[in-house]
């Protein structure tokens, strides 16, 4: 089996899965549009909130693929965009955000 790694990537590389089977057959299957879907229908103001005040848990990470440049997100949709809504000073550069002191043990 191959050994899992964890690698810590830009947010902006990171782009939704249009093959997501989680997201309507009826939804078109542009970036914006699936953005635009989740924000709406999924519980994301709540996310964003927990993660302000805790921190991304590092224990948690997005599972992605590349595609091409990209880095497409198959795990963690929510995770992502709730991520994505912060400006960028607020998710420090390893991405795991500004009150985790324990970025790396």
């Amino acid at each position: 089996m191959a050994e899992k790694t964890v690698e810590f990537v830009p947010l902006d590389s990171l782009e939704l899965d249009p093959e997501n089977p989680r997201l309507p057959e009826s939804l078109e299957r542009t970036q914006q549009a699936m953005r635009e879907y989740i924000a709406r229908e999924t519980s994301i103001e709540e996310l964003m909130s927990v993660i302000a005040a805790n921190g991304y848990f590092k224990g948690e990470p997005l599972i992605v693929y590349k595609k091409n440049r990209k880095f497409r997100v198959i795990e963690g949709n929510r995770r992502n965009r709730s991520t994505c809504g912060f400006s960028s000073r607020l998710v420090s550069q390893d991405g795991l955000g500004p009150h985790n002191d324990d970025r790396r043990g």
